[in-house]
């Protein structure tokens, strides 16, 4: 398991060097909070690989303890759902697949055993492999959803960003600045009985 603070930049730089990390601070106050890596299996499956970032943008400082990301069973085929995380991440995430309601999406709900993700850190490792049935054009960016676990209200939604863009190294060992996708929605997806059947199971 990954659990990083991104490092300081030294006092002493050039002009460019303040330009370009103003330019970057200014891109990830606005920039997905979920960022992922695509890897094509072959024979229409993949596997998204995902980083969960902090950036301090909660209201209230909050940290990242119950998340939502969400599969269009229309694209994604609901059965080939498989969570392949990293095996240390059990012990203080639980994972699972919210089966979907008439109409709804399919989630990968993952919940903070204990504490979650503070403002500043950044974690690793998170993935979930499936069959792709949108056609040539392949998987891409989804929606996603922050809530806070006690009460199911929404903290933070938006869309994933994909690792190649807008990142200082590899998506899995360094921080990053998740791409920004123009003209993107950030819905905010109210209470289900899917979350809150996943809360009573988890109590």
């Amino acid at each position: 398991m990954d659990l990083h603070h991104p490092s300081g930049v030294s006092n002493r730089r050039p002009i460019w060097l303040v330009s370009l990390f103003t330019f970057f601070v200014s891109v990830s106050a606005h920039a997905s909070l979920i960022s992922y890596d695509l890897i094509d299996l072959g024979s229409s499956q993949y596997r998204y690989e995902y980083t969960f970032t902090n950036d301090g943008s909660l209201p209230g400082g909050a940290a990242i303890e119950l998340i939502d990301i969400a599969f269009d069973p229309v694209l994604y085929d609901e059965g080939s759902l498989n969570i392949v995380s990293a095996s240390g991440l059990s012990a203080d995430w639980d994972q699972n697949i919210l089966t979907a309601n008439l109409g709804d999406p399919v989630y990968f709900d993952i919940y903070a055993l204990s504490g979650g993700l503070s403002s500043g850190q950044f974690l690793s490792g998170f993935a979930i492999e499936f069959s792709w049935l949108g056609g040539a054009g392949g998987p891409g960016a989804q929606d996603y959803t922050i809530l806070d676990p006690n009460n199911f209200s929404v903290l933070a939604s938006g869309t994933t960003g994909a690792c190649s863009s807008w990142r200082l190294g590899p998506c899995t060992d360094t921080y990053r600045f998740p791409r920004i996708i123009p003209g993107a929605s950030t819905p905010s997806f109210p209470p289900t009985p899917l979350r809150l059947k996943a809360a009573l199971q988890r109590t």
